[in-house]
């Protein structure tokens, strides 16, 4: 065998041996950096098809959420930033069910955060209940005879809207 091919090989095996050490080093000892682990995290339903995630971070860093419909998965990007920051508002971009939950990883760069080694959860959207505040107090003393009469609000169906109803609205 000649000198030349010898030494390619040699160049060919160190260059392999220098790659896959490089790899291997990468697989078996990085870890998450501690400065771009979500802090803080708030996630809340903004609307029944909404939801959002806010957190923050001691570095800048771009972050995404991945969702699914089922704890097991499977997960795709349902939000997403374009800029490296440190206090991150990821709201969904896809429409959510308002009839179920939906659960969720934070990544960043190549690392999905948790909670506790379960994913995150965007609850069940919870239907508003209106308060005594909200009611019209223009339609007091309406009668189901009267134009301006609203059914809705004649809470306890006596055929008036009085203040009891007023009282009753929202429970």
């Amino acid at each position: 065998m000649s000198k030349t091919v010898i030494i390619f090989i040699v160049g060919v095996f160190l260059a392999l041996l220098t790659v896959g050490g490089y790899l291997a080093s990468q697989t078996f000892f990085a870890s998450a950096d501690p400065s771009l682990e979500p802090q803080n995290v708030v996630v809340e339903r903004l609307s029944p098809t909404t939801g959002q995630v806010t957190f923050t971070t001691v570095k800048p860093a771009t972050a995404s959420i991945e969702c699914a419909a089922t704890a097991d998965g499977p997960f795709d990007i349902c939000g997403a930033e374009d800029t490296a920051i440190t206090d991150h508002q990821l709201k969904t971009s896809v429409i959510l069910d308002p009839d179920s939950s939906y659960y969720f990883y934070i990544t960043i760069g190549n690392t999905r955060y948790d909670n506790l080694g379960q994913p995150l959860v965007f609850e069940r959207a919870e239907e508003k209940k209106p308060s005594a505040d909200e009611f019209p107090t223009q339609l007091m003393g309406t009668c189901n005879d009267d134009l301006t009469y609203v059914a809705e609000y004649d809470v306890n169906k006596d055929g008036c809207i009085r203040f009891n109803d007023r009282d009753l609205f929202g429970q």
